[in-house]
């Protein structure tokens, strides 16, 4: 089974592995979603678990420094929170018995991403 792309409401996202194991939700570095993220997600998918890819930034893809800086500093934070809970509900309802969803970012980790 190879990756697909698949929408989850207005959120576009990649999905690789069985629709009934645990999933991991793989989230994008500050780039976008890239081939190398998808390579990761496809190696975890071989452990036997379900991964996804949403993509917080909708197709957009940093390919220099302050290109994806530019596109990170425009993510609405809140928005992207709700989104990756969208992304377990998703995960849940298409027959994942066991999602753990990602922390949601704390404002140290917010100040950290805006030093960098």
């Amino acid at each position: 089974m190879g990756m697909e792309k698949v929408d989850i409401g207005s959120i576009p996202a990649y999905e690789i592995g069985n629709k009934t194991a645990p999933a991991v939700i793989v989230l994008q570095e500050w780039w976008g979603v890239t081939p190398d993220l998808k390579e990761i997600a496809t190696e975890i998918s071989t452990r036997n678990y379900r991964a996804l890819i949403p993509d917080l930034y909708k197709g957009k893809v940093g390919v220099e420094v302050e290109e994806a800086k530019h596109i990170r500093e425009g993510l609405d934070w809140d928005q992207a929170v709700q989104e990756l809970l969208q992304a377990v509900d998703y995960l849940r309802s298409t027959g994942s018995p066991k999602v753990r969803p990602p922390p949601p970012p704390t404002a140290a980790a917010a100040a950290a991403a805006d030093n960098s």
